[in-house]
This record gives C-alpha cells, structure tokens and sequence, in this order.
C-alpha cells in the first residue's frame, strides 16, 4: 500500500518528485543568464550560482542551493566574456607586464590565460576560465575590444601579452 499522509503534508514519494523539481531547470543561456524553469535569476542569486559552478566527473554542471544539487544546463559556454581592461601588473622584482582582466557573466573577474584563447569553427573566441574548469565565450563588447590587440599571424591571429606573443589556435581537439 502506498505511503499516504492524512496530516495534509507530502509523503515520501511527493518530496522526492518536490526535490527533483526543484534542483532541475537551471540553465545558462547562450549570453551567460541564468535562468530557472524560464524566470530570469535575480543578479545577486546568478552572482552566487556562478561563483558556486562546479563541474562533475561526468561533465554535469551543477552548483549547491540550500545544501541541495541543483544541475545546470548550458546553451553555449557557461560563462560569456562581457568585458575586459588591459593593464600592467607588476611582477616581483621585475618590470611592468601586460595582462588582460576579464569581467565575466555573473560579475565575476580574473586574469586571462593566455594559452587558454582559441577559435571556434566559426571564428567565435573562447578561453578557458576558472581555473581551465570552463569555457567562456567573448561576448560582443569583449570580442571587438580584444580584436583591437590582436595581430595578423601565419595561419591566424596572435596577442602579445606578458613579455611574449601567444598564437590564437583553432578550438583543441579534447577538452572538459
């Protein structure tokens, strides 16, 4: 005989149906928004998810809400660049060393790595952030700001940053 409550509240099978609901549904759409069953997130709330993403073993994202699992889906990248700022940072005891910082969906900033930034078939920019944990898409604002650094390089592009010139690749073969 089936669990059933006659105190109003859910049985067994209700909160595990309730739960599954509830941390299903997130997604990050193509231009870095996180979204919930199709509300937009409140921007405090997509700060946290972003800053809180992980990616699972299996190549699931997800990030923990109320010490729930919620997984996340993503249209594209699950970050876009939406800005950057050139400037110099000075090493120990060296001289000034150009770098660029990012200002990624979810309000989020970090330096860019360099050796992460590739071309996608299309010819869209990416790089890797998060310590290489995740891709991020140049957003429009980002991409013509970068395009103004780049140079014309055999085969494609490349930047000079941090006392070195870094060749742009197509996308890599493998990758999380």
């Amino acid at each position: 005989m089936p669990d059933r409550r006659t105190d109003g509240l859910p049985d067994r099978e209700e909160r595990r149906r309730l739960l599954r609901e509830r941390t299903s549904g997130y997604r990050v759409d193509r231009d870095g928004r996180w979204w919930y069953r199709g509300a937009p997130l409140d921007p405090g709330i997509e700060r946290q998810f972003a800053a809180g993403l992980e990616r699972l073993p299996d190549g699931r994202l997800r990030v923990i809400c109320e010490e729930e699992p919620c997984y996340v889906t993503c249209d594209d990248a699950p970050f876009v660049v939406r800005d950057l700022r050139r400037e110099n940072a000075a090493a120990a005891g060296s001289s000034p060393r150009d770098r660029i910082v990012l200002t990624l969906s979810g309000g989020l900033e970090e330096p860019l790595d360099p050796a992460t930034l590739h071309l996608n078939p299309r010819d869209v920019l990416y790089c890797r952030v998060r310590g290489g944990a995740f891709e991020a898409r140049f957003g429009a604002l980002s991409a013509t700001r970068i395009a103004d650094m780049l140079r014309p390089h055999p085969g494609g592009w490349a930047i000079d940053l941090e006392g070195r010139t870094w060749v742009i690749p197509a996308r890599p073969a493998a990758g999380p």
